[in-house]
């Protein structure tokens, strides 16, 4: 038996890193058509699914997860499961706002027409330092 047989490390055929070179390629391609696409709301979730197919083959090849321990498989797929999540509360905390159309802008106090310039009634500002009540018992 040669030294070879009893490591661990598992070398990958170079034709491996070519399909998947290859793969990404095509897949960056993809991406950059789809940029010119108008797809509306499914604009990201496209561009997520291309990203998540590239995340997957680097995985799986590059850093050889199909030839790793099944804890280390584990804690690869318990990182993909929790990313889900985050995307699943982000996309749902997105759609669950109102929309912002192309004519309207959004400043720090809400939505507004692009180039209003109406201010809010003096009487609705308020002034830090006015006191909110008589100094004195008198009126």
């Amino acid at each position: 038996m040669s030294s070879h047989e009893h490591s661990s490390h598992h070398v990958a055929p170079i034709g491996h890193y070519v399909g998947v070179f290859l793969f990404l390629m095509l897949m960056t391609g993809i991406t950059v058509a789809a940029a010119f696409v108008d797809m509306g709301l499914l604009n990201t979730p496209v561009a997520l699914a291309i990203a998540i197919c590239k995340a997957t083959a680097v995985i799986w090849i590059f850093m050889e997860i199909r030839n790793a321990r099944p804890l280390t498989r584990l804690a690869v797929i318990s990182g993909m499961f929790f990313f889900l999540i985050l995307l699943i509360f982000v996309f749902g905390d997105f759609g669950g706002r109102g929309m912002v159309t192309k004519e309207e802008g959004w400043r720090s106090d809400g939505p507004h027409t692009v180039g209003a310039t109406e201010h809010p009634p003096a009487a609705q500002v308020m002034d830090p330092h006015a006191p909110t009540a008589p100094a004195s018992g008198k009126h």
